[in-house]
């Protein structure tokens, strides 16, 4: 048996190749949600869109606070897509922990999903 060769690349352009020569494989699957890599790298594009967008040309950290594994997967690619990086808050961690974070952090952003919003507000420092 050959090893695979390696070939040099970030996790996002190489999910872009991936991608574009296999769109309809499964890229990640969490119980009963399944993601192709086609639909993977247009979500990962669209989260570094925003994360741009956010950080209106500032560089920093991207603060990331999920507990769905497929849009924290999403979220981090799209964070090095952005050309941002990135600090992954843990929603077990109680809240003077990821105050902490925050602060030590000074992210230019906070992404988070629905579930989380109003605990990310209360933990987000002014601002």
């Amino acid at each position: 048996m050959q090893p695979h060769a390696v070939t040099a690349g970030t996790i996002s352009t190489r999910l872009a190749e991936f991608a574009n020569r296999a769109p309809r494989r499964m890229a990640i699957e969490n119980g009963d949600v399944r993601v192709t890599r086609a639909q993977l790298d247009a979500d990962v594009t669209a989260t570094a869109r925003q994360i741009v967008a956010a950080s209106e040309g500032r560089p920093g950290n991207v603060a990331l606070f999920f507990e769905d594994r497929i849009v924290a997967v999403r979220s981090i690619i799209g964070a090095a897509r952005s050309g941002h990086a990135y600090v992954t808050l843990d929603a077990a961690d109680p809240e003077e922990r990821l105050r902490f974070i925050l602060q030590d952090s000074a992210p230019i952003a906070l992404l988070t999903e629905p579930a989380l919003l109003d605990r990310a507000l209360a933990i987000a420092p002014e601002g």
